[in-house]
């Protein structure tokens, strides 16, 4: 079957990069035929325009180091990006469109608000089936679903709708007669050897990774540092986080799981940060204060207690019984399988 996956895929994220090329390959592995719709650059974290007005703003600034690193980041995006085969439009030689992963159903960001008939499937030509996978509404206020109850209608239209978090469940089965699946983001549909394919760096020092959006509190910095010394470990960190960072890495998705990979331990606040922590068995702490997707899937994992940004030293200390977490992510893992494996076997019956 043909099968055109709508979702984010050329941001400058490096989760976002991940979770749909992870998802594309996965269905891939089922035999099937994989296009993305194509979404423009224009407004996106990945925009020409925003790459040159950052770099102004920094050489202003004298910060020439932060010039080259959006530089490089523009560059490994759009390289990256070639990997996704993109068509112009759904047509009628597409059996399925599939929509998600990540925050495409969160109406209180302005810019899904905007395209909100692209991500809710309301652009489809009428007989393509339509199912939903992993898609979130992030943090959006159950009021704002309120006000859009008639929009909302469009659930009704899928054949089969999987969300990626209890949240999204619980809000959003209010507003479809369908049921609706929980399922692991796409990027746990893979393990580590599937990334570790995809390592284009070699990482022989010892080190802490630091994988944090927004600036870091000086209290979580002092910890930080206090974990590298104590631990003689050199600190890495990707983009403009961590003043003090002995490397800082421009954002690619590439060089992700290339020091994903060898990290002796990581220090996050980032849900996919958290995911690859536990893909690649890391003693992590993350800070997810306010998160729901986080703290969800730490609760899914029984990893509450790598949540916190006071006691960073005597937390990273506490092993992770990886053990006892592979088992829940293999059950995760093989439920959410099933259900891509039975909304696709669907169509293939009715041929």
């Amino acid at each position: 079957m043909n099968v055109c996956i709508v979702t984010v895929y050329n941001s400058e994220n490096c989760g976002s990069f991940w979770q749909a090329y992870a998802l594309g390959k996965y269905i891939e592995m089922m035999g099937h035929n994989v296009t993305y719709l194509k979404r423009s650059c224009i407004g996106t974290s990945h925009d020409i325009r925003k790459t040159i007005e950052f770099s102004v703003k920094a050489i202003v600034k004298g910060r020439i180091g932060r010039v080259r690193r959006y530089i490089r980041t523009y560059r490994s995006f759009e390289k990256a990006i070639q990997n996704f085969p993109v068509r112009e439009d759904i047509e009628s030689d597409v059996d399925y469109v599939i929509y998600g992963s990540d925050t495409i159903w969160e109406l209180s960001d302005s810019y899904f608000y905007r395209k909100r008939n692209i991500y809710w499937g309301n652009t489809a030509p009428k007989g393509v089936k339509k199912i939903s996978y992993a898609p979130s509404i992030a943090n959006t206020m159950e009021n704002v679903f309120e006000e859009e109850k008639e929009f909302l209608n469009c659930l009704d239209t899928f054949s089969g709708i999987s969300v990626r978090d209890d949240y999204s469940y619980e809000t959003l089965k209010k507003y479809t007669k369908n049921e609706i699946d929980v399922v692991c983001d796409p990027t746990l549909l893979m393990d580590k050897f599937f990334y570790e394919n995809f390592i284009t760096q070699k990482v022989h020092q010892q080190f802490l990774l630091v994988y944090w959006f927004g600036i870091i509190p000086n209290s979580v910095m002092r910890q930080i540092q206090e974990i590298a010394r104590s631990k003689n470990l050199k600190i890495v960190s990707f983009g403009e986080s961590l003043r003090g960072a002995d490397t800082k890495l421009e954002f690619d998705p590439f060089l992700f799981v290339s020091y994903y990979s060898k990290a002796n331990y990581v220090i996050t606040n980032t849900f996919h940060g958290t995911i690859f922590s536990i893909i690649f068995r890391k003693q992590f702490i993350v800070a997810a204060t306010g998160k729901k997707k986080i703290l969800e899937l730490l609760k899914k994992f029984k990893l509450e207690q790598r949540n916190t940004d006071t006691n960073m030293y005597e937390k990273i200390n506490e092993e992770i019984r990886y053990f006892e977490v592979e088992k829940i992510l293999d059950d995760y893992r093989n439920e959410s399988k099933e259900f891509l494996n039975k909304a696709l076997k669907e169509k293939n019956d009715e041929h």
